[in-house]
């Protein structure tokens, strides 16, 4: 079947062969290629087509349209004119989201009749209304994996000061292969602070909108919040509108999870996106991922979709150890350091190596941050030398091990462990023990993490369970040997 693109046609659905409609004469293809299959969306500023590309001939390729009214809409010449502005810039803000892989890319706009249309990629799947009426409430690690994958691509919106003003659980959509895509982007404003300071038009659905939004004044905050409540959606399968005590003027979403426990560490995470006071509320998403990522340790299988597609960048199962690795780094001077063992030498140019791999070395330190810019390669070969060559006693995969098997995870009980705690108090840089007789784990030292710094080494041991370097074979390095 054909549908009408004509909004005011009363019979919009025509046979394929067709080229005009039937019923008000309408044209049923644009641009001489796109031809609408159905309708998947509609509002009072549009509607959203699913349509076939006609132009390979070869095999039929899918799109989404969206079709707006804001041009017709215009009641005289300078608010078309506007409306003409705001949609091309749209279309390119559009294009700058769409790099992103968890976003739908733009392929084409334009205008037709009067009215404008965009064309974005097709994602083929369900959004997680239909996900949760198929499997289920979503569980408290299934809403830790879908945090994790749905931030970074926030982050990525809001680093362009763009607002997306409409996260619901419709517009998240998860691909047949799992992956989370973040749609509908037509509600979308470009955040200035000369916008913050004016009352914009109320855009968003009124179930997950944040309290400012409702006065036409969205800041990043206010996606936030949108997210989640769309999270508070997913836990209990209930409107937010049912989630909220209007007598009590608070959330009494806890209420409504039958069977179910949230651990204290997500439920005051979850608490902190949804306060409706914006003082209150998580300012930024990168506050959110590393309260994410430092409270819920309990899952470190998890790792977001963009971690994910670096990991599969990289071979599992290399064949041998190379000591020059993929970005170019030479860790030749480490190894002889290592079979002589130099252990004080060794850390020194470990730091430096590091400091290289991660393109930190202006700055001389490395921040959790930064530990995204280093590839899992260059971390598995400096580990697996450090081990080897200690005979496993040393290595930051030695460390990862005797930090996860701590009953108590506590940084004093660690430095006690490794001994760079003792007499309650840390050593100085001065007094590691540079020789085979430390205690296992003792090194390598990294100077910028050590002592009362010493929590930055969990974002590493985070990143060890991203890269799975303790899972790649335990290779004799005999075949380096000189």
């Amino acid at each position: 079947m054909s549908y009408c693109f004509n909004p005011y046609c009363q019979k919009p659905q025509n046979l394929t062969t067709e080229k005009f409609c039937l019923n008000c004469q309408t044209p049923l293809v644009l641009q001489n290629r796109y031809s609408a299959l159905k309708i998947i969306g509609q509002g009072g500023m549009g509607r959203t087509f699913l349509v076939v590309d006609k132009k390979d001939k070869t095999r039929e390729s899918y799109c989404v349209i969206k079709q707006l009214f804001s041009q017709t809409l215009a009641i005289n010449i300078n608010s078309r004119q506007k409306a003409t502005e705001l949609f091309i810039a749209e279309a390119a803000t559009l294009d700058k989201l769409g790099q992103h892989p968890q976003i739908p890319q733009l392929y084409d706009y334009f205008t037709e009749n009067e009215y404008q249309y965009l064309v974005q990629e097709w994602i083929e799947g369900d959004n997680l209304i239909q996900v949760i009426k198929k499997e289920g409430i979503i569980q408290e690690k299934g809403l830790v994996q879908i945090l994790k994958d749905l931030l970074p691509v926030l982050l990525f919106v809001h680093e362009y000061q763009i607002i997306h003003r409409d996260i619901k659980p419709e517009n998240i959509i998860r691909r047949t292969d799992g992956t989370l895509v973040l749609v509908d982007f037509g509600a979308a404003k470009t955040f200035t602070e000369k916008a913050l300071q004016q009352t914009g038009t109320i855009i968003g659905s009124p179930e997950y909108i944040a309290p400012e939004q409702l006065r036409g004044k969205a800041t990043f905050s206010s996606d936030i919040y949108s997210l989640g409540v769309t999270c508070l959606y997913l836990l209990t399968e209930i409107s937010p509108f049912d989630l909220y005590s209007d007598s009590e003027d608070n959330w009494i979403w806890r209420d409504y999870l039958v069977d179910k426990f949230i651990s204290l560490e997500l439920s005051t995470i979850i608490d902190k996106m949804i306060a409706r006071a914006t003082a209150r509320r998580y300012q930024s998403i990168q506050k959110v991922l590393q309260d994410l990522n430092d409270r819920i340790s309990y899952f470190p299988e998890l790792v977001s979709f963009s971690q994910k597609k670096a990991l599969e960048m990289l071979p599992t199962k290399p064949k041998e150890l190379t000591l020059i690795s993929q970005s170019g780094i030479d860790y030749t001077q480490l190894k002889d350091y290592l079979k002589a063992q130099k252990w004080q030498e060794a850390n020194q140019i470990t730091e430096k190596l590091l400091l290289k791999a991660a393109h930190q070395e202006r700055k001389n330190w490395l921040e959790r941050d930064d530990l995204k810019n280093l590839n899992c390669e260059d971390l598995y070969i400096i580990d697996r030398l450090w081990s080897y060559y200690s005979e496993e006693r040393f290595g930051f995969s030695v460390q990862h091990s005797i930090w996860y098997n701590l009953e108590i995870k506590k940084y004093q009980y660690f430095g006690e462990q490794i001994g760079w705690y003792q007499e309650k108090k840390w050593l100085l840089i001065k007094h590691i023990n540079f020789s085979l007789s430390a205690p296992k784990g003792h090194l390598p030292v990294l100077s910028w993490w050590f002592g009362h710094a010493i929590w930055g080494l969990k974002g590493l041991f985070s990143y060890i369970d991203t890269c799975k370097i303790e899972e790649f074979p335990k290779f004799n390095l005999q075949n380096i040997e000189d």
